[in-house]
């Protein structure tokens, strides 16, 4: 008798799947739910993404790549048109890569990448920032109280036009500015007009018309400083501020009747910094003021002379002062005649910063503080003994390249000049300290932290350009705290032609008139012979007397460095800035 099987159906599949069991009740694989019959693929599979997050710059932003970990098969998608995915799909663990399009709208933008296996998904987020916050081309910003320097790389695409706007003040106005060829190739552009306290953005544009996003170049963010209270440092309606002045006008400005018109006696006039202002003996002063360059995002205003500010006739001045301004004579700017490293005039081109001649007026006090000079015949001269300036002061000046008249000067005649200081500065390159020969009564002359190098020419045939040149016009000459270097080297017994940077090989002559009461303390000179003129030197003896060199003394003296780098056995001796 032959035995029948029957085999229902559903006994079958339940066999054929556990044949297939890895361990578990019912594996991985699939899954059987007999009272439904209802069958899931895929149902715990699994996938996980790294990283999770994506952030682009708004523009060139390279491409990201996103590393996927999944048990099955998986795709991939987003509904953003501006990302571009390497691939839609995968199988187990594998990589795609996102690109970003260029984002030229003001405000970040964001997108979700979307990755399923079987019923799994997970997400990559996507954040693009706004191309407000590109820097692109811009380096560097820098904010006073009235002005921005913004700063860029100037081998990128060059920049035409600059907008800075006010965003936390809605009231002060915004300033747009050209950017010329020349201006690019510095490689930074001040904005003035700027209100204090305020929050700017300033954009860059690579066209001087069109300023949107497709000539959009970069933009930095910052707050201007408080402004100072001039007020409270020169009174009230006694100080004007025209650092706000068109660039190119303001050239001029100091020339014109119609500013000194309009400033009262007593007032400060406060100067852009690195701003040019042209003087010469059209400037004539009636009264006391104050030239001072404000906060500024550079230097010094500048001073650019082609003759010597002067006194109106009869005036009677109480007190001119010059705060942190650099003169310079027009003959020594770069391309001019007698810049000083090419420079053999010895009168330097013949400029003057301030001369009177014969006015018949009195200055009580003339002040020069933190100010350079530099290429002039001299610095402070009068030609009469009816121009008086009874107080004059020098603190903490560079004074480089100054010709035969001496840094100040008399012109050998007796004006009323009591008191000369120079105090914490640097000279160097000049024939003469000074020429005062006659003055019309007794007067101090004082030099205290000063270091000299250079100065003052050389010469041998005679004793007439020293560095202290005084008659018998009782002088009291008080050093104290000073480097005196070598002289300057010339050619010709008398120095026909000076050689700056470069010191004599004759000796020097610092004295010529023993007459003078000599005070000296803590003061050297370094180690150069006294000049021989027909069997006598002229000396100052109380000058101790340094074992080394210029070049042993100072770092690099022949590149207007006069960091003192060897050891004197004492401190605070010569100009602050040098002291190490």
């Amino acid at each position: 008798m032959t035995r029948k099987h029957t085999i229902f159906p559903y006994a079958a599949l339940l066999l054929a799947l556990s044949a297939c069991n890895d361990g578990n009740e019912f594996g991985d694989g699939y899954q059987v739910s007999l009272g439904s019959t209802s069958i899931s693929a895929n149902a715990n599979a699994g996938i996980s993404v790294s990283p999770t997050t994506l952030t682009f710059s708004a523009t060139s932003a390279a491409a990201q790549t996103v590393s996927v970990t999944a048990s099955a098969s998986w795709t991939v998608k987003t509904e953003a048109t501006w990302l571009t995915l390497s691939k839609t799909s995968g199988t187990g663990s594998d990589t795609f890569t996102v690109t970003a399009a260029d984002n030229n709208d003001t405000t970040d933008r964001s997108a979700t990448i979307t990755l399923t296996c079987g019923e799994a998904t997970t997400t990559v987020s996507v954040i693009q920032e706004n191309i407000l916050k590109v820097w692109g081309s811009l380096t560097a910003i820098m904010f006073i109280d009235n002005a921005v320097r913004l700063s860029w790389n100037i081998d990128d695409d060059a920049i035409h036009s600059i907008k800075a706007v006010p965003t936390t003040d809605t009231g002060a106005p915004t300033i747009t500015a050209y950017v010329s060829s020349a201006t690019f190739e510095k490689g930074y552009i001040d904005v003035y007009g700027l209100k204090p306290e305020t929050v700017y953005s300033v954009y860059a544009y690579k066209d001087s018309i069109t300023q949107d996003n497709s000539t959009y170049a970069g933009c930095m963010t910052g707050t201007t400083l408080a402004a100072p209270n001039f007020d409270e440092k020169y009174g009230a309606g006694k100080w004007l501020d025209i650092r706000n002045w068109d660039e190119k006008e303001a050239k001029d400005t100091l020339k014109t009747v119609e500013f000194w018109a309009a400033i009262p006696d007593g007032a400060a006039i406060i100067l852009r910094g690195e701003q040019e202002y042209k003087v010469n003996n059209s400037v004539k002063f009636n009264g006391s003021y104050t030239f001072v360059t404000g906060p500024t995002l550079g230097g010094n205003a500048r001073f650019i002379s082609s003759g010597g500010l002067t006194c109106a006739s009869g005036a009677s001045i109480q007190k001119l002062q010059f705060e942190d301004i650099d003169f310079i004579s027009d003959k020594a700017l770069t391309g001019g005649s007698n810049e000083i490293a090419t420079n053999t005039d010895k009168g330097f081109g013949g400029r003057q910063v301030f001369n009177n001649n014969g006015t018949n007026s009195t200055v009580e006090e003339l002040v020069f503080k933190n100010c350079s000079m530099t290429g002039y015949r001299s610095i402070v001269r009068v030609q009469n003994a009816n121009d008086a300036i009874q107080k004059l002061t020098f603190k903490g000046c560079t004074i480089n390249g100054v010709g035969d008249q001496g840094v100040v000067t008399t012109n050998n005649k007796a004006a009323d000049w009591r008191s000369v200081t120079f105090d914490d500065c640097t000279i160097t390159n000049i024939v003469m300290l000074c020429d005062l020969r006659a003055t019309a009564g007794e007067m101090t002359f004082t030099v205290k932290n000063c270091t000299f190098c250079y100065a003052p020419i050389e010469t041998t045939s005679n004793k007439n350009t020293p560095l202290f040149r005084f008659g018998s016009n009782g002088v009291t000459l008080n050093i104290q705290n000073t480097f005196f270097g070598p002289s300057m080297a010339s050619t010709g017994s008398t120095g026909d032609d000076v050689l700056t940077y470069q010191a004599g090989t004759a000796g020097s002559i610092l004295l010529d008139n023993q007459e003078a009461q000599v005070s000296v303390t803590h003061s050297f000179k370094t180690k150069y012979d006294w000049t021989l003129i027909v069997e006598a030197t002229y000396p100052i003896d109380a000058l101790t007397e340094l074992n080394m060199t210029e070049t042993e003394l100072w770092k690099a003296p022949a590149e207007g460095d006069f960091t003192v780098i060897g050891n004197v056995g004492e401190t605070g001796i010569g100009a602050s800035k040098w002291q190490q």
